[in-house]
């Protein structure tokens, strides 16, 4: 028998004073402003909306290339980084006109936060009653990674999306109840919402997943087995629906810059050296000791805290209070420096880089053990909890104030970040481009860039820079006076096409890595497209069938009664 039996529901007025606490978080953050040049991603992901807008605006489609990264010479930044976050901010900007992209990445952070607050209430739902299931939202949303370190500190704009979306996961795996195609029909839309968002989120998610399925059943039992092949499947089914982003990006990482993505030391902005290998990222080792790495390791305090109020209930209740655990113990092992013999295998998880992205399941689980746990730990431990969460909310409020821009207009900050040398990353620089030592002038800045982008262009009968205008259908090349071999200025990427009234090959050229075209006598201009490759095609295949798969399971494990029925008992307060 436990120590304190089950209580009644504290009242909707201590799960909406956690709620009030974690939107204040987010909207004082937005009001104040994000210091985007004090964060490591924030220029990255102003100036890829500004980007992703503007592609949208000039073809009307969904970009994969962006004409002007790199100082204009482009690259193929959203054929690798997910669209999710970005679609969802540019559909926002359609909704409020004229307004600039730091202000729709501010207001976008507000929306997450609050949807990962009820996405995670939806989960605890299935266990407990509205009052702790919302009060478990806030919780989760009030973490230091969720509702600090991510949406200011970093900025990390993706994974902030992603926080909204991964409680989702969790959920299905418990809808599905340990059967095979029900779990399975759950769990796809969830990986493949994950996946055009975030794709590292997606591979923690996934393997966790796997996981909590398996120790959700009371005792060992084939319940087990089905629960977690059914997650296992829709993970893959989920990857499947996301195919027509997930193919492209892992078929292609070989044409983009190898320096950034096989791990290998890389100079910084900052002209240091920086490693992207995971054994060089863990929590609480002699690396993390910096001021950065200081605000990781106290991120992981609070979720320690949480599980260890929520433990003992968790070790003596039923079976979910112990799945959250034992999946929240594995997830804290992983970012640990004693985990480094797992992050060696040859597994998907060595794609996730830093083993500090899992403070967000880590987040999620701890916050949700600490919530299964509420109704048995009485009235004090639950005015402590309340207490807790409200003084990590003051706490972030006053660095939200100390550290924001003292509400400065967002058009202004976003002009600033265009105008800044901080805006590309150096993982999606073309392989043509990093082989012939572009990298290098862009670790000097964009007016080197565009200072080798007007030399590098052109033909030598004309001499001097190309001029090049952006048209719906792609850049149109004034070429006039050149003849023969000519070098266009954008960066060499397979799916280029050239026409000048008839199609033109295309080439890499071999001294600049930039698009080269032979063109015939009397050529004015040169329009320059981007076309679907074979393996974008190829991801649009795997995306159909998997829909079609998606669509059979469906139907074979859901009937609209039960669907209903299902749903009315999970709305209808206990």
């Amino acid at each position: 028998m436990l120590s304190h039996p089950a209580k009644p529901e504290p009242g909707l007025a201590f799960a909406w004073s956690l709620v009030a606490a974690a939107l204040g978080v987010a909207v004082v953050q937005a009001a104040m402003g994000v210091p985007v040049f004090r964060t490591h991603d924030g220029p990255f992901a102003v100036a890829s909306l500004a980007r992703f807008r503007a592609e949208i605006a000039a073809s009307g489609t969904l970009p994969h290339w962006t004409f002007d990264a790199y100082a204009g010479l482009g690259a193929p930044i959203f054929m690798f980084y997910p669209p999710g976050a970005f679609t969802a901010a540019a559909a926002l900007g359609v909704a409020l006109p004229g307004v600039s992209e730091v202000t729709l990445i501010e207001v976008a952070g507000v929306l997450f936060r609050a949807l990962a607050i009820l996405s995670c209430a939806a989960w605890l739902r299935l266990h407990v009653g509205w009052a702790y299931a919302l009060a478990g939202g806030a919780l989760y949303a009030l973490m230091p990674y969720v509702a600090v370190l991510n949406p200011q500190l970093r900025l990390a704009f993706a994974e902030t999306a992603a926080a909204a979306l991964l409680p989702l996961v969790f959920l299905a795996v418990n809808l599905g109840a340990g059967r095979v195609l029900r779990t399975m029909a759950l769990t796809a839309p969830a990986i493949a919402g994950l996946a055009f968002v975030h794709l590292p989120s997606t591979v923690l998610a996934g393997g966790l997943a796997v996981l909590y399925a398996l120790l959700l059943p009371a005792r060992l039992s084939w319940a087990m087995v089905r629960g977690a092949a059914g997650t296992m499947l829709g993970v893959a089914l989920g990857l499947g629906i996301a195919g027509a982003h997930v193919v492209p990006t892992l078929s292609m990482l070989s044409e983009i810059s190898a320096a950034a993505l096989k791990g290998q030391p890389s100079k910084s902005v900052e002209g240091g050296t920086y490693s992207l290998e995971p054994m060089d990222h863990f929590l609480l080792m002699p690396g993390t000791n910096t001021i950065g790495g200081l605000y990781f390791n106290l991120s992981l305090v609070p979720p320690i805290v949480a599980a260890a109020l929520g433990a003992r209930a968790a070790l003596q209740g039923a079976g979910p209070a112990r799945a959250v655990l034992g999946t929240l113990a594995v997830a804290v092992f992983l970012t640990l420096p004693i985990s480094a013999p797992v992050w060696r295998l040859p597994l998907p998880l060595r794609e996730v880089q830093f083993p500090w992205r899992l403070l967000l399941p880590v987040s999620l689980l701890a916050a949700a053990l600490l919530t299964l746990a509420l109704p048995r730990l009485g009235p004090a431990l639950r005015r402590l909890t309340l207490a807790a969460g409200l003084a990590a909310a003051a706490c972030a409020i006053v660095l939200a104030i100390a550290r924001g821009e003292g509400g400065r207009a967002g058009q202004a900050r976003t002009d600033d970040v265009l105008r800044s040398a901080h805006t590309d990353a150096p993982e999606y620089l073309p392989a043509t481009a990093s082989a012939r030592g572009w990298l290098e002038h862009w670790r000097e800045g964009p007016e080197r860039l565009r200072s080798e982008g007007r030399s590098a262009s052109g033909c030598p009968a004309r001499g001097g820079p190309l001029a090049a205008t952006r048209v719906p259908d792609g850049l149109l090349i004034d070429v006039e006076g050149c003849v023969g071999l000519t070098v266009l200025p954008q960066f060499f990427f397979p799916g280029w096409s050239a026409s000048a009234g008839a199609p033109l090959p295309v080439h890499a050229d071999p001294a600049t890595g930039l698009v080269r075209v032979d063109l015939p006598a009397g050529t004015r201009n040169v329009l320059l497209q981007r076309v679907r490759l074979p393996v974008e095609q190829r991801g649009l295949h795997v995306t159909a069938v998997a829909l079609l798969l998606w669509a059979v399971c469906i139907a074979s494990a859901f009937g609209w009664r039960r669907a209903r029925q299902g749903l009315r008992r999970w709305l209808l307060p206990r």
